[in-house]
């Protein structure tokens, strides 16, 4: 954990982790308790890390830099449907190729800054509270 939250979490692989952090950041001034954690791989995947989340959260974000199909949101939906149910949302690259550009660049085109990640937060948060 980089920071403990107990509304959402935040689950990063890979380049965004300034963006999810900022995100957190965003999420807590409106008063929601954004936890944060930085998974290195996605193989081996803390599978136990992953249930204990969809069990004591039941609201998760993942966030990678790569195409969201057969990705690490998608290792961490196979792992919450074989753990515990939770609400989640996926923020990566929504199954298309991308040109060469600065990361800031391609990080606003594809939707995955901060601001992008925290409205992803809300929406879970929305379906977990109903």
């Amino acid at each position: 954990w980089l920071r403990e939250g107990s509304d959402v979490v935040l689950m990063n692989s890979g380049l965004l982790l300034p963006y999810a952090l900022e995100a957190a950041d965003i999420l807590r001034r409106e008063g929601i308790s954004a936890g944060v954690i930085n998974m290195p791989t996605v193989k081996p995947l803390d599978t136990e890390l992953i249930a204990q989340v969809a069990r004591d959260v039941g609201a998760i974000v993942t966030v990678e830099n790569h195409n969201i199909l057969g990705g690490f949101g998608g290792a961490v939906a196979e792992a919450v449907v074989e753990s515990h149910p939770a609400y989640m949302e996926r923020i990566g690259i929504r199954d298309e190729y991308s040109e060469s550009a600065p990361n800031d660049d391609l990080a606003e085109k594809h939707q995955l800054t901060a601001p992008h990640i925290a409205c992803a937060a809300r929406r879970v948060l929305e379906r977990k509270r109903h």
